[in-house]
């Protein structure tokens, strides 16, 4: 039961992190994506181009999708939510709940982190700031994708998670029962071996937990590679279209 408690404790902590930290990734590889549409509408803005009268808008977000195949939308919306595009062209679709809007403000110059993610609705939307020459916040584009897309990566990750934790629990409950068998259990005064036990216990319980950490630690690693891979893929083939 400690076992189980403990790597449990464990996998559960990992299995958060892991997913908070492939979202994060998720989406930095969208802002990747979207940079380009980025570059195009703040160089056209910077020239004079209305945004809310912005021919070939929809082509312009449109490639996102085509980069991104687990993409299901790309809105432009207005700093108050107004939305004024989507992948097929003008639209006034809302793109984003009343309650939601409140929470994006980019118009802070201090602002470091000028890509944000959350989720609504079963949608995640990674938003990216539009800003004129003077840096006013002057829209978002919002990259909309499924939850179930980042659902599948979790639930590999959860069941990778389960064989490793229930493999060392088994090798670790055979360690007990061999270990218990080669101690002494009993001094020669028939009092209980507490010092020969604990130490037993502390070695195989210690070798369990680094060694569940270790293998989640690679799995993690891996599933961060393939996320990194797919962002330089994405910056290779948008300089490769530049060039």
């Amino acid at each position: 039961m400690l076992i189980v408690m403990v790597l449990s404790l464990t996998g559960f902590l990992n299995i958060g992190s892991f997913q908070k930290s492939y979202i994060d990734s998720l989406v930095s590889s969208y802002g990747v994506t979207g940079s380009e549409a980025r570059r195009t509408i703040e160089y056209s803005v910077k020239y004079h181009k209305p945004l809310n009268n912005f021919a070939g808008m929809g082509d312009i977000l449109s490639n996102v999708k085509k980069q991104a195949p687990t993409v299901e939308n790309v809105f432009v919306m207005l700093p108050n939510g107004d939305t004024l595009y989507d992948i097929s062209g003008p639209t006034d679709v809302e793109a984003l709940p009343q309650k939601m809007l409140s929470k994006i403000n980019f118009s802070d110059p201090k602002k470091k982190n000028n890509l944000s993610w959350f989720l609504s609705d079963d949608q995640y939307h990674a938003l990216i700031p539009l800003k004129n020459t003077n840096q006013e916040w002057i829209g978002t584009i919002d990259i909309v994708f499924n939850e179930a897309s980042v659902s599948e990566k979790i639930t590999t990750y959860i069941n990778d998670t389960i064989k490793i934790m229930m493999s060392i629990t088994i090798a670790t409950i055979l360690c007990i029962v061999v270990a218990i068998y080669r101690i002494n259990l009993f001094l020669k005064n028939d009092q209980l071996n507490k010092r020969g036990l604990l130490i037993a216990m502390t070695l195989i319980l210690s070798t369990a937990q680094a060694s569940f950490g270790v293998l989640n630690v690679v799995t993690f690693r891996s599933a961060y590679y393939e996320v990194v891979n797919n962002n330089l893929n994405l910056a290779a083939d948008m300089i490769n279209k530049r060039i």
